[in-house]
């Protein structure tokens, strides 16, 4: 599908997700910006990163909130549309 891919996670180990699974994490800072972000857990970090730093993450289209960790009405009020499983 012509997919570009970034993986942010505070909590893993690069070296073995570069092991396991052959992904080289990207960190936060170094993130591209991108169509999509997809949040699939409820880290604290990814929590506490605000919807700012989200925002500043997306081309304009959507957040992708796997575990409803964030409130509707605050990527709302930072023009995020929030997709919530």
């Amino acid at each position: 599908y012509g997919v570009g891919i970034q993986v942010y996670d505070p909590l893993a180990d690069p070296r073995e997700v570069k092991r396991e699974y052959g992904i080289d994490l990207v960190p936060f800072e170094d993130l591209k910006i991108a169509s999509a972000v997809i949040v699939a857990v409820a880290h604290k970090q990814n929590v506490d990163l605000g919807m700012e730093k989200y925002r500043g993450l997306l081309n304009g289209s959507v957040l992708v909130d796997v575990k409803c960790v964030f409130c509707p009405e605050d990527a709302k009020a930072h023009g995020i549309r929030l997709w919530r499983l």
